[in-house]
């Protein structure tokens, strides 16, 4: 197997390891000892591995996590109805929301983006991306993920 081949196995192994030792860790403090993995949905892990993924970039640049800064999530509907509902719902729990507008590339786009500002560690921002997926899917809808900018330490 080529080296490279070799270090994105380990590195996948390493995130997948890391991401049950975070979500154990949560768990544990929310609820008792009896509490285990297998209570997580598949979408959970999925998107906490995504959040994991953006907060790992986030790192390689340098980032202060923990220094609070606007966050864009976006959520993604099939009708202007359900897309407006969940709006609704959003903007009261504190985002700024803007409805997204189609383009020559996305022509039948439903949607709207949330903006919110927030640290960007792994527990913060999972805690409002996974908020997100499920309000997003209760108005038959999809969380479609969230992006920032970097802030470094003052040199």
């Amino acid at each position: 197997m080529p080296p490279r081949v070799i270090l994105i196995v380990l590195a996948a192994l390493v995130v997948t390891a890391c991401i049950a030792a975070i979500v154990w860790s949560q768990r544990s403090k929310q609820n008792p000892p009896s509490s285990d993995l297998d209570s997580l949905s598949d979408l959970e892990i999925s998107r906490l591995a995504r959040d994991m993924a953006v907060v790992e970039e986030l790192i390689k640049e340098g980032d202060l996590l923990k220094q609070p800064r606007e966050v864009e999530h976006w959520l993604l509907f099939d009708s202007e109805h359900n897309r407006d509902s969940c709006m609704a719902v959003v903007q009261a729990m504190g985002y700024q929301c803007e409805v997204l507008t189609p383009d020559e590339e996305l022509p039948e786009l439903i949607g709207f983006s949330a903006t919110h500002v927030s640290a960007v560690d792994v527990d913060t921002i999972h805690k409002s991306s996974w908020e997100l997926v499920q309000v997003a899917q209760k108005h038959n809808g999809e969380y479609d993920g969230w992006e920032t900018f970097v802030i470094r330490p003052d040199p």
